[in-house]
């Protein structure tokens, strides 16, 4: 996982930027690759960039599962060229892992 100084994340979006960056990089590792899991770390550092932020809305699995669904997707449709692992059931369950922040 990058860290979020190295993403520019500010320190004011990093605690909720982080938990979605987390689950982002195991999904990406799990199922696709390390550069798409770096992908999915820029792409949620850019959200958390964003003023206001739409990260801070919303929970953290949602917003991984967007970002995976949406690299997932451009994997398919061959614009990014990541090894997709076969199997959509896999990526379902690893996000709905429960949150360990608020276990």
């Amino acid at each position: 996982m990058a860290d979020a100084g190295e993403l520019k994340i500010s320190a004011a979006t990093r605690p909720v930027a982080e938990p979605i960056i987390a689950r982002t990089d195991h999904v990406c590792r799990e199922l696709l690759d390390d550069e798409c899991a770096d992908l999915a770390g820029h792409v949620v550092a850019k959200l958390a960039r964003k003023r206001p932020s739409p990260i801070q809305s919303g929970r953290a699995p949602s917003w991984a599962g967007a970002v995976a669904y949406a690299l997932g997707q451009a994997v398919e449709l061959g614009v990014i060229p990541c090894i997709a692992a076969p199997g959509r059931d896999g990526a379902a369950a690893l996000l709905r892992q429960p949150d360990r922040r608020n276990a």
